[in-house]
């Protein structure tokens, strides 16, 4: 896939809360995972995810653990969003703490090319994997490049089209510039 065909994240995993296992609360160990969502793009339902990025290790902060970790992710612009899973390091094998999907909409607004440098203070919800909530994942995300046009070829110029609300309501703005 070319890089025009992907938007550029800058995402802070900036902390989680009331984080538990089997009912009590977790007492370290916690790392958080990102993931892009694909969900239905490929030949399984389930979360195809080409590449998968890790927050360090929290290994005091308990059912709270803090991060502020800076990630930066290539999102498909098929993908539907991003998923986050937070894990606790276990001596045989990483244990799910809980999962958020994070919808693209929430951090591109309603049009499919989003706004570059707008940060975006995010929390979700965790669901543990039988669906239980299971605490808040606490993040940020910057669109920092988006390198689709988000604009229609017509010959030698270009239409754009924007949204904007302001006093006496939505308006809609058209430009066809000229270079």
């Amino acid at each position: 896939m070319s890089d025009a065909s992907f938007h550029t994240l800058e995402i802070t995993v900036i902390s989680a809360e009331d984080l538990t296992a089997n009912g009590r609360p977790i007492k370290n160990n916690a790392f958080a995972l990102l993931k892009t969502d694909d969900t239905g793009r490929g030949p399984s339902s389930h979360c195809s995810c080409s590449k998968s990025y890790s927050t360090r290790i929290d290994e005091d902060g308990g059912h709270s653990p803090s991060w502020n970790e800076k990630i930066t992710v290539k999102l498909p612009v098929s993908s539907l969003g991003v998923v986050v899973e937070v894990l606790r390091k276990g001596s045989s094998r990483d244990k799910m703490v809980g999962m958020a999907r994070i919808p693209k909409s929430d951090f591109t607004g309603e049009y499919s090319v989003p706004v570059t440098n707008h940060l975006h203070f995010l929390s979700y919800r965790l669901r543990d994997p039988r669906g239980v909530k299971n605490g808040i994942i606490n993040l940020s995300i910057r669109v920092t490049s988006s390198s689709c046009s988000s604009s229609a070829s017509l010959g030698t110029f270009h239409v754009a089209a924007y949204k904007a609300s302001g006093y006496g309501g939505e308006r809609m703005a058209i430009g066809y510039p000229l270079a």
